[in-house]
């Protein structure tokens, strides 16, 4: 579980550095002449043309470089939903058959799933950001924001977290 979260985290991140590369492209020298900044980018199923396809989502083409941006809206989403995911799975997935097979008798608490828990909590009740309440009582990866900062899950800050459960957890072959 961890192992695809990580991954597909870092492919939708890679994904986005492709398509804010595409887009800025479009916006700096459109191939179509009468495309603007204030053109109209469609995202949905299909062809546009088609009678089919389906949109749900619209942009204006300027505005498509800043959402893509590095640590942006975009990016911020698809990190918030590892960090959602990947303590959800542990919470009510994982941590009772792992603490179980440990023969632990005492539900197993690390400080990193504790964390996650915290920024789990600024992701649902404050709109992604860090806040005192939660973020603020991070016991280990503390240094990670700062009250106030918007909680994007850099691949750095992911690998860190991948570090750190394969030191706390260490898998037997």
């Amino acid at each position: 579980m961890l192992t695809l979260a990580a991954s597909a985290h870092a492919l939708a991140l890679s994904g986005i550095r492709r398509e804010r590369e595409f887009w800025a492209a479009a916006v700096l020298s459109p191939t179509v002449p009468e495309t603007t900044a204030e053109s109209t980018v469609s995202i949905g199923v299909g062809a546009p043309q088609d009678g089919d396809s389906v949109t749900y989502a619209r942009w204006r083409l300027g505005d498509l470089p800043e959402a893509l941006a590095e640590g942006g809206p975009m990016m911020a989403v698809i990190s918030q939903q590892w960090a959602i995911s990947v303590f959800t799975d542990w919470d009510v997935r994982y941590r009772k058959r792992i603490t179980e097979a440990m023969g632990a008798d005492k539900l197993l608490n690390l400080p990193e799933f504790g964390d996650l828990r915290h920024f789990r909590n600024d992701i649902v009740h404050h709109r992604g950001v860090a806040s005192e309440r939660n973020t603020g009582r991070c016991e280990v990866l503390s240094h990670w924001f700062e009250v106030g900062d918007v909680l994007y899950f850099d691949v750095w800050k992911v690998a860190e977290f991948m570090q750190r459960l394969a030191i706390a957890i260490p898998i037997q072959s």
